[in-house]
């Protein structure tokens, strides 16, 4: 069983920490899984395998292998990520972008 929060890391080494599935399926793409371009580990370290299923509402399959990082390794790999954001609305971007929003 997979332990959230999961790490992920992207082809350019950058990682992200998702606190549940449903964040990692609304960020991850599904080209990017079919074509292994994410590492992911789960809390305890376990190595995960991301796949894609045939389904549209549920496309992200993610087993948890027997395989575990050394710790010294998963110390790394937290200490790089961030964690995920929940993209804002387009429109208030814009208004940031444009001066008229502040935050």
């Amino acid at each position: 069983m997979v332990s959230f929060p999961v790490y992920v890391s992207d082809d350019a080494h950058a990682v992200i920490l998702f606190p549940s599935f449903e964040k990692m399926q609304g960020s991850m793409e599904r080209i990017d899984v079919e074509n292994n371009e994410y590492q992911a580990w789960d809390a305890t370290g376990h190595v995960l395998e991301l796949t894609v299923e045939i389904s549209k509402s549920e496309w992200l399959k993610i087993a948890q292998s027997d395989r575990v990082l050394p710790q010294s390794e998963f110390a790394e790999i937290k200490a790089k990520a961030v964690p995920y954001r929940d993209p804002e609305p387009l429109l208030r971007n814009l208004g940031r972008a444009l001066g008229i929003v502040r935050n």
